[in-house]
Order: structure tokens, then C-alpha cells, then sequence
């Protein structure tokens, strides 16, 4: 008992080798409040390019309504049973493959033609979000000592305010053009903004995904 005790003791974050947390934990905390940045934009700009999406598809304002709780219910009631997985796998699988799934659930909005399929893309980016907080909790309880935790969930919960200035101004700038020309070689792609706004901030996800492949480290 006493040799497990001391090997519990010297690989806690609140040891006294290392009372802060892991060296790194700076590090692994700007990866993490980028993941949840991105996640957040990717949940936040539909609210901001509703003028033309409204025109475009048709829609009412009750069908504009029912887009936030298809996100929200879906998110909020899954959580009670994805949090499992970060206990049972790694917190950086889930994250990375979470953030998979929400960028290519925005990506797919962006070619949404009905309200039906709007509404059915945003429950599944509910569901695709819904384990990423869990493991970020996990991933920043392991790397931070009571010392300095509050300070670093502050920080961290900085990106969701960045994230909803950053899909308000440039989700918004963006839906403002009526339409994005784009050449592909001997092709042409054109774009509605709202549905570029769409596309843009999906391959900003991908871009995240691939850095915390290469960058986040399994505390």
C-alpha cells in the first residue's frame, strides 16, 4: 500500500515536483480552448447569416426558431452518456474526432437545399460537439493544480467570446456577399455567402483538427 501510494502521489499534477501542473500545460491549454473556439464557431455563425439562408431556402420564422434547439437538445441530453467515453478512451481521440464530425456537419450544411436537411445537419453537429467539453474538463484537471486552475478555465473560456465576435463579424461579412466565384481549373464554383460563410469555417475546423493531430499530447 505505501508503494502505491508514493507512485500515486509522484505522477499527480499536484506533486511536489511539479505543484503548477505538467510543464506543458500552457501549451496543451491553447490547443484545447483552440478546439473549443472552433467548436463554438462552428455552432454560433448560423445565427448571423440568417437574412439570406432565410431567402434562399424560404424559410419562416418558426422554422428559424426550431434551428437553435435542434442543436441544443441533441448537445445538452447526450452529454450525460459521452462523457463515458472519455473515461474509457483517450480525451485526445475523442476531441480530435469530435472536432472531425462538427467540421464536416457544417461543411454539409453548406450544400443544405431544404429546411428538413438544415434541421436534421444541425442535430447531428449537437451530437458531434456533445463530447468535446467532458474531455476538455478531464484534459485540464490532469494538467493543472488547484493552484492555478481557475486562472486557466478563464482563460480558456476566453475563446467562446472570440469565437462569437469572430462569427458575428467575419460569418456575417462573409454572408453579405451574394455570391463567392471560385475558379477550379477549367470549372467555376459559385457559392451563396451564407453557404461560403458555411464552407469557410468547416475547413477552419479541419485545419484545427489536423494542428491537434500533430500537437496535443495525451496528459
Amino acid at each position: 500500500m505505501t508503494v502505491i501510494l508514493k507512485r500515486t502521489m509522484s505522477t499527480s499534477p499536484t506533486s511536489s515536483k511539479y505543484p503548477f501542473g505538467s510543464p506543458d500545460r500552457w501549451f496543451i491549454l491553447s490547443l484545447v480552448a483552440l478546439d473549443y473556439f472552433v467548436l463554438y464557431l462552428h455552432r454560433a455563425v448560423l445565427g448571423f447569416i440568417q437574412p439570406p439562408l432565410k431567402l434562399e431556402l424560404g424559410l419562416n420564422d418558426e422554422q428559424l426558431g426550431w434551428l437553435q434547439p435542434a442543436f441544443i437538445i441533441p448537445y445538452a441530453l447526450s452529454q450525460l452518456y459521452v462523457a463515458y467515453l472519455s473515461d474509457r478512451f483517450r480525451r485526445r481521440t475523442i476531441l480530435i474526432s469530435s472536432l472531425m464530425a462538427s467540421f464536416v456537419c457544417l461543411a454539409a450544411m453548406a450544400w443544405a437545399a431544404t429546411f428538413s436537411q438544415l434541421l436534421v445537419l444541425r442535430v447531428c453537429l449537437g451530437f458531434a460537439q456533445a463530447a468535446s467539453v467532458p474531455a476538455i474538463a478531464g484534459i485540464m484537471a490532469d494538467c493543472f493544480s488547484p493552484r492555478n486552475r481557475s486562472r486557466a478555465v478563464s482563460i480558456y473560456l476566453t475563446s467562446y467570446m472570440s469565437a462569437v465576435f469572430v462569427a458575428g463579424y467575419w460569418g456575417g461579412s462573409i454572408a453579405e456577399i451574394p455570391t463567392w466565384t471560385m475558379s477550379l481549373g477549367v470549372n467555376t464554383l459559385t457559392l451563396a455567402g451564407w453557404r461560403m460563410a458555411l464552407a469557410g469555417f468547416s475547413l477552419v475546423g479541419a485545419l484545427a483538427a489536423v494542428l491537434l493531430m500533430f500537437l496535443l499530447r495525451e496528459p
